[in-house]
């Protein structure tokens, strides 16, 4: 399943994060696949798109930094037709 997060980095650990990333925690752990990445430096704010059984596996070591929501990630195709839909939507936020 799909999921879109966005994250807003708290501004008192704004040099912890961007420290952390720099020196390769960007990565997911294993058995999230990262399909893309989009980043707002100038308002701590970005989002991501990730491959999972479950989202909130992708992030644990970042919950302390940033604040995360995610969402289901849909294709337009899975909007319009109920029968493609995942059976719950999930959206969780730390």
């Amino acid at each position: 399943m799909k999921f879109i997060s966005r994250y807003t980095i708290r501004p008192e650990h704004r040099d912890e994060a961007i420290k952390r990333f720099l020196e390769g925690g960007g990565q997911p752990p294993k058995g999230i696949k990262l399909l893309g990445r989009w980043h707002s430096p100038n308002n701590r704010t970005g989002y991501s798109l990730v491959e999972a059984d479950d989202a909130a596996r992708a992030t644990p070591s970042w919950r302390q930094t940033m604040q995360l929501r995610w969402a289901n990630g849909l294709t337009s195709g899975q909007t319009s037709s109920p029968s493609k839909r995942p059976s719950s939507s999930t959206m969780r936020s730390s």
